[in-house]
């Protein structure tokens, strides 16, 4: 059976987000190509400082294309939604990338005829592919700058010329590398599933209510949500409150199997006021030893709080 834990007090507590890596992207600890993958790689260093990493996010980052092969060429087309996903970007993106996205060209229009009257200048909205030379991340502004050449001529940015696009939330980019490496084809994966790196499920539960969520390394997500209506415990409604207190705790069980994977969640966190979960954990164990040998789904450490 699990080993349990049982914390005293009825308290909330915490749990420190775990830091994410700061990775270089550019410059001399750029990786050349054809060189060995070393997850070991220790070029993938600290960032220049003042850079943050950012808060958790709260949903997993648009993939709306992908199109590339472990070890091989190919390129992403990614919606970042908050500042997390835009530090994750800035760690994708690297020297000799090749950078698509939308982005603003100040134009200046007029000023070569007198009967035109004086120059005027405008920002045009454009869409350009850059070869990266240069990226930079903007914690305070949560935003990515990517500096490089313009590989696609439109009649504001001539062929060749130099940019800067800024990427920001909600604003689609497409990255496309020559060589994607095992570390950066985990990162998308993890960035498009954020629960397969979850290590840790919480169990928020009361009677007739019961919030389950997956906990990772900077993301938490919500993965169910049980509710039964319960009688009274008094009156005539009483013989039937057992009743329905044994249907819940059935249904949040079932809950628990059906939305944690063992394989990577190595603790669960049992919380709520009063005797619920404790309640609740007495089902557990009545479950469990149900089963052969009393092992159940090889669940991790379990907690109540």
């Amino acid at each position: 059976a699990p080993h349990r834990t049982y914390l005293e007090g009825g308290s909330d507590t915490g749990r420190a987000p775990a830091s994410i890596p700061r990775t270089s992207t550019s410059g001399d600890h750029a990786r050349p190509r054809g060189e060995p993958i070393d997850a070991s790689d220790d070029r993938r260093s600290t960032r220049a400082p003042g850079s943050r990493p950012p808060s958790g996010g709260a949903r997993p980052m648009k993939l709306l294309e992908e199109a590339f092969a472990k070890g091989g060429g190919g390129h992403v087309r990614l919606v970042p939604d908050n500042p997390e996903d835009m530090w994750h970007v800035y760690n994708l993106i690297r020297v000799d990338d090749h950078v698509d996205a939308v982005t603003f060209r100040k134009v200046t229009r007029g000023g070569g005829d007198e009967r035109a009257g004086a120059a005027e200048s405008e920002r045009v909205r454009v869409r350009l592919r850059l070869r990266v030379e240069d990226v930079d991340y903007d914690g305070e502004g949560d935003s990515v700058r990517v500096k490089g050449r313009n590989t696609t001529e439109t009649d504001s940015v001539k062929l060749g010329a130099y940019h800067t696009i800024t990427l920001e939330p909600n604003r689609p980019v497409t990255i496309e590398k020559v060589e994607w490496d095992v570390l950066d084809v985990d990162r998308v994966r993890d960035l498009s599933d954020p629960a397969s790196t979850a290590d840790l499920a919480v169990l928020l539960i009361t009677e007739g209510l019961a919030n389950l969520a997956l906990v990772g390394s900077s993301v938490t997500t919500f993965k169910a949500k049980v509710e039964k209506a319960m009688p009274r415990k008094s009156g005539a409604a009483q013989m039937g409150y057992a009743k329905a207190l044994e249907t819940f705790h059935r249904n949040v069980f079932a809950a628990v199997e059906r939305c944690v994977d063992f394989s990577r969640v190595k603790c669960v966190v049992v919380a709520g006021p009063g005797f619920a979960k404790d309640a609740f954990m007495r089902h557990v164990d009545a479950t469990l030893a149900r089963t052969a040998g009393g092992g159940g789904n090889g669940a991790g450490d379990a907690k109540a709080a």
